[in-house]
């Protein structure tokens, strides 16, 4: 019996090579969970998560729960970043039976309507034992035949599985409302109010602009005198 000298590929490597197949010719495929493990092989992670809010960080429980452990890409140097920089005086509009995240209640001793600090120690807590990369903000994310190539600050970063969850609102957005550039006073959007005491003595000349839960939090800290001196934003986008 004659042997031949060039060995078939394994399964593993026909699924890769079919799969990078369909990518080129933009065809349909149905990627098996084995397709999908050999895949991660060649990857730096099986799954890069970017962003660590409470959607970010939700994300990472569930996936950690499915068996896989996710690397975290969050810009700022802690998780809740955005949570850290909202007002003084913020506290959740929802009881926070209903705001705690997947697998982990909210403390009883945060009340019924946690403070922003309470929040954000609570997330802080949430998130430990998970892998995070802080500091390190993701310029671009590409798609390659194996998986998605992503461009941080520092080196690149390649996964099989990329999940987005920077949120609706990192960057305010004030509206180009006419008269603005004669307006002499200070215009500031919802999202850059820290507190009431910056306000002291400057009801006549300073404008906020904002829209939803933000703005009526911050309506609420306004004297009610000094209400009509605030503009509820109707412009869209309010965040980007």
């Amino acid at each position: 019996m004659e042997s031949s000298s060039t060995s078939e590929p394994s399964a593993a490597a026909q699924n890769v090579a079919r799969v990078r197949a369909s990518a080129a010719s933009k065809e349909t495929v149905l990627i098996t969970p084995a397709m999908t493990g050999t895949i991660a092989r060649t990857m730096d992670e099986h799954v890069v998560i970017v962003g660590a809010g409470p959607a970010g960080l939700a994300a990472a429980w569930a996936i950690r729960r499915a068996g896989h452990d996710p690397l975290v890409v969050e810009q700022a140097d802690a998780v809740a970043a955005s949570w850290r920089d909202r007002h003084y005086h913020l506290r959740l509009n929802t009881h926070r039976a209903f705001s705690h995240q997947p697998g982990a209640r909210i403390p009883r001793r945060c009340g019924p309507y946690p403070a922003r600090d309470d929040y954000v120690a609570y997330l802080q807590e949430y998130s430990a034992g998970m892998r995070l990369r802080l500091s390190a903000r993701v310029h671009r994310i590409d798609r390659t035949d194996e998986g998605w190539v992503l461009a941080p600050d520092r080196g690149g970063l390649t996964a099989a599985h990329v999940v987005i969850a920077t949120g609706s609102d990192a960057e305010p957005v004030l509206p180009d409302w006419p008269g603005l550039d004669s307006f002499g006073g200070t215009v500031i959007h919802a999202g850059q109010f820290r507190n009431v005491a910056e306000m002291a003595g400057q009801e006549h000349n300073r404008r906020i602009a904002g829209r939803a839960a933000g703005m009526t939090q911050v309506m609420h800290r306004v004297p009610a005198a000094r209400q009509d001196k605030a503009t509820r934003g109707r412009a869209r986008p309010a965040w980007r």
